[in-house]
């Protein structure tokens, strides 16, 4: 009969064994997840355009930080609300748009309208109980102080389909994509309205003229954001 210290080392035996197969078992399962897991990183090919439209995306929000700080406004402020545009598919007046915002949400006439946090877009014309009308940039009513570039130049916007700077004194022409930002006292200073185009070459005229470049459709606009409490 064999002794109870040889059925113990027999069984430890036995219990080491299996450890060992189960353990190599999981390491070898363990590789092929990891050797699948770089393989599936060899296949994929690396998109340096995504890296650089990454880049470009956390500029624009840098900017538009700055944008904000300059123009008074505290980023994610709570004075900046998100309002709803209502469709005006397949009909619309140009430059006019109904937002689902209205007197019982605060809404007054003369509030400034952002496309995005920093750029300038319109104002709230009209205030119903639970809309509002806002006229933009795009109307051809519009008029409104704006400053060209660095150097201070000013110009009067004027509004339609497609906006542009006139009044620019010869002489002091911007450069072309030089950033715009509003300077009328209806607005916070130094909003953001877009970019300079080609000045138009009019040797008759004592001013000149260029188009306006905005960053947006306004046809794509699905909301914008009310300044609240202004001035």
């Amino acid at each position: 009969m064999r002794s109870l210290k040889t059925v113990i080392g027999a069984v430890g035996a036995l219990l080491l064994a299996v450890l060992i197969i189960a353990v190599q078992g999981r390491v070898f399962n363990g590789t092929s997840e990891v050797r699948a897991f770089f393989a599936s990183f060899a296949d994929r090919a690396f998109s340096y355009g995504e890296l650089a439209q990454l880049r470009t995306e956390i500029e624009a929000l840098r900017a538009e930080r700055a944008t904000l700080i300059e123009a008074g406004i505290p980023p994610f402020s709570a004075d900046l609300r998100k309002a709803p545009v209502y469709s005006r598919y397949p009909y619309g007046v140009e430059g006019l748009l109904t937002i689902a915002l209205g007197a019982n949400d605060g809404i007054k006439e003369g509030f400034p309208v952002l496309a995005t946090p920093g750029t300038l877009l319109g104002k709230v014309t009209r205030v119903e109980r639970t809309r509002s009308e806002v006229v933009t940039i795009f109307n051809p009513s519009w008029r409104s102080s704006v400053q060209l570039g660095t150097n201070g130049t000013k110009a009067l916007l004027e509004g339609g389909e497609s906006p542009r700077l006139t009044l620019i004194p010869r002489g002091k022409e911007p450069s072309e994509h030089a950033r715009v930002v509003s300077v009328d006292s209806a607005f916070p200073f130094g909003l953001f309205v877009g970019a300079s185009g080609a000045v138009m070459d009019e040797t008759t005229e004592p001013w000149r003229t260029a188009p306006l470049e905005t960053p947006y459709e306004e046809s794509d606009l699905m909301e914008v954001l009310v300044l609240m409490n202004f001035p």
